[in-house]
């Protein structure tokens, strides 16, 4: 399922892809893919849905850890370092408060693919 995704959505999706340094169509329709699931299912925000949004955006370039979690620190940096806030230890550990909205069913995943 695709969804009408906006000129400043695909800009922002392209340069999303920039950032990572991947020019590739290939990138794009994953991330076109991605984008459209996480609009679709915004309201049950869990750890299935971050994976599944993983899985989205690595199925073509990198099936080996589409769909999971790093098990190294994860963070945004600035050329002055780590800013207090802006990493965790883990993903998971950001997810935990947002996963008290309510789950994504099974048959939620099914119906999208």
């Amino acid at each position: 399922m695709k969804l009408k995704i906006t000129d400043d959505e695909m800009e922002f999706l392209k340069q999303s892809n920039y950032i990572e340094r991947e020019y590739s169509d290939v990138a794009m329709e994953d991330s076109i893919h991605a984008w459209s699931f996480a609009v679709k299912y915004r309201h049950c925000i869990t750890r299935q849905f971050i994976r599944t949004i993983h899985l989205e955006l690595l199925l073509n370039l990198n099936p080996q850890i589409s769909g999971s979690f790093r098990e190294i620190q994860v963070g945004v940096q600035t050329k002055e370092g780590f800013r207090e806030g802006l990493h965790w230890t883990k993903i998971e550990d950001a997810l935990d408060e947002l996963c008290k909205i309510t789950p994504m069913t099974e048959e939620d995943i099914k119906d999208w693919h």
